[in-house]
């Protein structure tokens, strides 16, 4: 994983938002370790980060009580945290008031559970078109705001990775008219609207705090749009474990699900689904071998998986590496092969790979 490259991506996300810029590491850094991934922004004055769960919240305070930044100087103080997927008990607000967790206030049930600590910071969510957490505008009114130390208002976009889909626009307006029904007594909120899609969007999808998590990784944001602008950050290699020739008319792999038309070169490659390789790139997925793509044929399994080396100038021998991901195949292309979003293929990636952390390109 090249911890660089993360950085690299949050600039890039910094530089275009219109506002400040957070950092999305729920999900252990998006699968691929919240230490690193939190240490990486952070050298790069990251000093707002959002997680879903009340213990990847504390996991990070935990971090930087456990001196995380000590390479760095050790001199920053703690960052916002803010919790988005809210409160789910009274004993989960107490543990975030005390951590100084930011709780985003989703539904009448998460702000009763608040009241108690109504005088910390907290942030409100409205639903403009997710129907998943959030306000619902007509349910603001039922709440007395008053007492309530609210730090910011935000919504999360639908279909921010297609700027021209009519969703975009019908939010924001939504957005605006739902801040309206807010109490004048709270002032004028900060907003927080964009995800990393959204940060491809012009300023006014973006709000005053920005919060990119798929492009920080390597994902294109907008993935209907030709050339990924963010760096690949993550680097998936398997090793040969053997070679054969397979003649013509004959089964490769579990279920017989490809058979060779001609006298065709293998490598066996030491990685398989137990590794995080989704099992969807049977017969349809590719790697890259110094260059050059070669198929994966057969059903991936638990372990290994075939590769037809056939055209490659030069195929790898026994103890040689191959790329499944990285700076030739990108994150949203194995997706695609395996028919889903880049997000959940660098979740998926297993804990037995050898994960190295490389800061440098």
């Amino acid at each position: 994983m090249n911890l660089q490259a993360l950085a690299a991506n949050y600039v890039q996300m910094r530089e275009r938002s219109a506002g400040e810029c957070a950092g999305v590491v729920k999900a252990n850094g998006y699968g691929l370790g919240i230490a690193p991934v939190v240490r990486a922004l952070a050298g790069v004055d990251c000093r707002v980060f959002c997680v879903a769960t009340l213990s990847e919240a504390l996991e990070l305070r935990q971090l930087w009580a456990e001196g995380l930044l000590a390479e760095l100087g050790g001199h920053l103080a703690e960052p916002r945290v803010l919790l988005l997927g809210g409160l789910t008990s009274a004993d989960a607000a107490a543990a975030a008031a005390a951590a100084s967790i930011e709780p985003v206030l989703n539904n009448l049930e998460q702000t009763a559970l608040w009241y108690p600590f109504r005088e910390q910071p907290a942030t409100l969510q409205i639903d403009t078109g997710m129907e998943r957490l959030g306000f619902l505008p007509e349910d603001l009114a039922a709440v007395d705001w008053s007492g309530y130390q609210l730090a910011m208002v935000m919504t999360h976009l639908a279909c921010a990775d297609d700027p021209e889909h009519p969703m975009n626009a019908i939010q924001l307006q939504r957005f605006a008219a739902a801040r309206q029904l807010l109490p004048r007594a709270l002032g004028q909120l900060p907003t927080s609207i964009a995800n990393s899609a959204g940060c491809l969007l012009p300023e006014r999808w973006h709000g005053d705090l920005s919060r990119p998590g798929i492009g920080l990784y390597g994902g294109h944001p907008q993935n209907r749009i030709p050339g990924n602008p963010m760096q690949a950050v993550v680097h998936l290699h398997g090793q040969v474990v053997q070679r054969r020739q397979i003649p013509a008319n004959t089964a490769v792999g579990y279920g017989a699900s490809f058979v060779t038309q001609r006298q065709t070169e293998v490598a066996v490659v030491g990685l398989g689904y137990a590794d995080g390789l989704p099992r969807m790139l049977s017969n349809t997925g590719q790697v890259s071998i110094q260059g050059t793509r070669a198929p994966i044929i057969g059903r991936v399994s638990m372990d290994v998986v075939h590769v037809d080396v056939t055209d490659v100038p030069k195929p790898p021998g026994v103890g040689e590496w191959v790329e499944f991901l990285g700076a030739d195949i990108g994150v949203d292309e194995v997706a695609q092969w395996a028919g889903t979003i880049g997000l959940e293929v660098l979740c998926g990636l297993g804990r037995r790979p050898t994960w190295e952390y490389q800061s440098t390109s």
